[in-house]
């Protein structure tokens, strides 16, 4: 089991965390409802790295004060469905740097970040001398506060605007440096162009379902094959990426962007409107209990038809899938929070199980609901199990309402044992209502 990193010469951050080996389908939310979860802590923002499989979580601490204790709850409660590694988080000192302009020499790189903050060391990539070849550079500062200094505003070599980006220990770039930088988010409009592409807003929880889903070929199908179009998509942003793609990379003389954008934005549209949500509310008591259960949730429904999400904002559980497929998945969903719930009130319930009842005084209990009747008289999560064939009845209450309910439930059965010889058909109303058994008591003869 890890416990950190335990290198001396490395200052750790006090309030973050190292987070890896996490499953291709947990998304960001997840991972701040886990952490919250095993912390007790609440978090403060998580960074993402691409592909899936590590993250930083910042806590709304100023000072981590157990972090065994994180890594223990960890080992015990997996994510889903795998085990996650928990680590200290390193102070970050380095910075990524990129897009400097052919003539910048390793000299201007060293003095114009030196001026920023003290500088430890400066690797160059190993095809920085080569003519054509993209330049790049790790710099490593001294102290954090250079990171910081050298990312909050934009930096100049050569007069050419730099990409400059944190460089994390043992973790790297966020995004990776080999893989092209996606455009920035647009800012207005549903559908956005440059060039034969373009920008189509979505409803991210619905999209992100979809592209997870069993209708991601489909969809990648239809756009391809109707209209030579591919999508693309990350669960960080409300948009997804649209780009023509003519086969040979062709030049069609007759090919009109607005026509096909419009054609690509229905397609999309139309998947969109299929699919339906719908969130269920989570009680207090219960709700970390559901929160460890969600992979279990999912798994309750058809493989990659719908997706499960832990809404913590609203504490809910929200459904994604096939409007289809909606009433059917919700009843699964509706009957599995319930079963949690009934799981959690079990662990709660006092019980007491009663062998010195007759045959037929359980019989009569059972014909007259006695359940129902304790329920309205004392609490609505009492339980009564009646077995005949064992002649027993086992009695279930919340916490401190035993020593109410076992009188009451006595002076009914002295009751039966009152009034049923003398008026055997009148006793189950003597049982299920007080009015009933106030007459039965005032006027025996006429009965």
């Amino acid at each position: 089991m890890s416990l950190g990193f335990i290198q001396p010469d490395i200052k750790y951050e006090w309030n973050k965390l190292y987070v890896l080996g996490l499953h291709h389908r947990t998304t960001p939310d997840g991972i701040m409802n886990y952490i919250e979860r095993i912390s007790g802590y609440d978090v403060k923002y998580v960074k993402w790295f691409k592909p899936n499989g590590k993250a930083i979580v910042a806590l709304q601490t100023e000072k981590i004060s157990d972090f065994a204790k994180i890594v223990r709850e960890a080992a015990k409660k997996p994510l889903d469905g795998v085990n996650v590694l928990i680590e200290r988080a390193p102070e970050c000192k380095s910075i990524y740097v990129s897009g400097f302009s052919e003539n910048t020499s390793r000299e201007q790189v060293e003095a114009y970040f030196d001026e920023i903050g003290a500088l430890e060391n400066v690797v160059f990539n190993p095809a920085w001398g080569e003519e054509g070849k993209d330049k790049r550079a790790i710099v490593f500062f001294k102290e954090k506060k250079s990171v910081k200094k050298s990312t909050k505003k934009d930096q100049f070599i050569d007069g050419k605007p730099l990409h400059v980006e944190h460089f994390f220990p043992f973790m790297g770039t966020l995004v990776p440096v080999d893989q092209p930088t996606r455009p920035s988010r647009p800012t207005s409009g549903d559908v956005q162009a440059t060039g034969q592409q373009f920008y189509k807003a979505v409803d991210k929880d619905i999209m992100e379902f979809l592209m997870k889903s069993n209708q991601e070929e489909k969809l990648r199908g239809l756009l391809y094959s109707d209209e030579h179009a591919r999508v693309r998509w990350t669960n960080e942003e409300g948009y997804v990426l649209v780009k023509h793609d003519s086969p040979g990379n062709k030049v069609d003389k007759e090919f009109d962007e607005s026509t096909w954008k419009n054609c690509c934005s229905k397609i999309i549209d139309s998947f969109i409107d299929s699919c339906a949500a719908k969130e269920f509310p989570v009680e207090e008591d219960i709700w970390e209990a559901v929160a460890d259960q969600l992979p279990q949730m999912e798994r309750i429904l058809p493989k990659f038809t719908a997706q499960v999400k832990l809404l913590k904002e609203s504490h809910t559980v929200k459904l994604i899938c096939q409007e289809s497929n909606m009433s059917d998945f919700a009843e699964k969903l509706s009957d599995r929070l319930k079963a949690i719930k009934q799981e959690e009130l079990e662990k709660k319930l006092e019980q007491k199980m009663l062998t010195d009842i007759s045959s037929e005084k359980l019989q009569l209990l059972q014909n007259a609901r006695i359940e129902d009747i304790l329920k309205k008289e004392f609490h609505q999560d009492l339980q009564v199990k009646i077995d005949l064939s064992n002649k027993n009845l086992v009695i279930k209450t919340p916490k401190g309402h035993m020593t109410s309910v076992m009188p009451y439930l006595r002076q009914r059965l002295d009751e039966i044992d009152q009034y049923a010889i003398a008026m055997p058909p009148a006793i189950l109303d003597i049982l299920k209502t007080k009015v009933g058994k106030r007459n039965v008591s005032r006027k025996p003869a006429q009965h």
